[in-house]
């Protein structure tokens, strides 16, 4: 009995054109936003800050993280409104 095994050969060649295209692209990136009030250079402004608030963002990556720092707000503002208007824990 006679067995016949396949033998696989890989064959390649550059594309030239993509090679020449990739070339001039190179190193730059497209900056969108769905804003079109935006001018390009307030675009650049606003990606130079994503760093800062991705960081911000992994800081509270919890909800309970996001719901203390909404409960510690909401005394800020209910005590600063009371000091405004002359009311202190003393004279409650």
């Amino acid at each position: 009995m006679r067995t016949t095994k396949r033998r696989w050969h890989i064959h390649w060649e550059l594309d030239e054109a993509a090679i020449a295209y990739d070339v001039k692209s190179d190193g730059m990136y497209p900056l969108l936003t769905n804003d079109p009030s935006l001018t390009p250079r307030q675009v650049l402004e606003a990606h130079k800050r994503q760093p800062t608030i991705e960081t911000c963002l992994r800081q509270a990556e919890t909800v309970h993280e996001v719901a203390l720092l909404v409960q510690a707000l909401i005394v800020y503002r209910v005590r600063k409104s009371g000091h405004e208007a002359g009311t202190t824990e003393e004279n409650r």
